[in-house]
């Protein structure tokens, strides 16, 4: 389920679902929706917890959260130091993916020549369907 963030919030892709918080901490998704519903009612800004739902196993709609960085680190706040660890990580994937557009930088030489191999053949596949639509 990782990286399902529902844009509904905020219409920014960094954004977190209860259902990815709960993948990522390995607690059952439930507790993570208690949680938020206990900081609610604790009268934690709201704002940065958007009430949402998404098609469970058995095709039923089913409540989760979307929740902002803010929302997020108020959450783990609450955690153990390796639970907030996870959360704080995966807002670091998100932040590097929105900065770079998506784009992984290759690491190593062999990374360098498999994604120039992967985009020579993407050239190639577009080509070839010109040539078939000019025909």
């Amino acid at each position: 389920m990782t990286g399902q963030g529902i844009e509904v919030l905020t219409g920014r892709k960094e954004t977190m679902t209860s259902l990815e918080i709960a993948e990522l901490t390995g607690k059952q998704h439930q507790h993570v929706m208690r949680d938020i519903r206990t900081l609610l009612d604790q009268g934690v800004d709201a704002s940065n917890f958007g009430l949402t739902s998404y098609t469970d196993k058995s095709n039923r709609q089913s409540p989760c959260y979307t929740l902002t960085k803010k929302g997020c680190l108020i959450l783990a706040s609450g955690y153990d130091a390796l639970l907030r660890e996870k959360i704080i990580s995966r807002w670091e994937e998100l932040e590097t993916k929105e900065r770079t557009g998506g784009f992984v930088v290759p690491q190593t030489f062999s990374q360098a020549l498999m994604l120039a191999a992967r985009q020579q053949e993407e050239i190639e596949r577009q080509q070839k369907a010109i040539e078939a639509k000019d025909r």
